[in-house]
């Protein structure tokens, strides 16, 4: 999730505190709907919300290391990021990565 970071200054810490907690709700009703398609068609998947502090990239990448992930699927990107962070993190993942526009 982008959200407040693509903003071009820092919000007051109660307000990035509460975009934060927003964008993270947000992420859970995308990824809940995605638990709940697999699970219909009998599939399994482990679904996180990252919200990080260093770049998009360098999170995603990092996470899936440190957890043993298989695959990265990454679903809805807008068009400005369509390219540069799906590209960026299928060159520097250690797994297959699925982009979904």
């Amino acid at each position: 999730m982008y959200g407040q970071y693509e903003r071009p200054f820092s919000p007051a810490p109660a307000r990035l505190e509460d975009d934060t907690r927003k964008e993270m709700e947000e992420g859970q009703r995308h990824v809940g709907k995605v638990k709940q398609q697999a699970s219909e068609k009998k599939v399994g998947v482990k679904t996180d919300v990252v919200i990080g502090t260093t770049s998009v990239v360098k999170e995603i990448v990092e996470y899936a290391e440190n957890n043993k992930v298989d695959m990265i699927i990454m679903i809805g990107f807008t068009k400005m990021l369509l390219g540069r962070v799906p590209s960026d993190v299928v060159t520097y993942s250690h797994c297959s990565v699925l982009v979904v526009k």
